[in-house]
């Protein structure tokens, strides 16, 4: 949900963005074209580049064995699961 969310989200300010910054004529479909591939591209690495971290913590956390290890927050959950 969080990848779909950031996707959008950055899908919507990319192509907003860079129709102000490149003009072109209402009927100018190639222009128009490459402008949302180029942003839905821009927009798809945004969104792995966030929520790929996420998800490697939902998973570590979903794969733990009993005992569960109670992590601490921030950075040292992070120096924890690098090593």
């Amino acid at each position: 949900m969080l990848f779909y969310c950031l996707q959008f989200g950055s899908f919507q300010y990319l192509t907003t963005t860079a129709h102000i910054l490149v003009p072109y004529k209402r009927d100018d479909h190639l222009i128009r074209a490459c402008i949302h591939c180029g942003c839905g591209s821009l927009s798809g690495g945004v969104a792995t580049v966030f929520s790929q971290p996420v998800d490697v913590l939902r998973t570590r956390f979903a794969a733990q064995k009993e005992p569960k290890v109670r992590f601490q927050p921030g950075l040292a959950l992070i120096i924890c699961i690098w090593n």
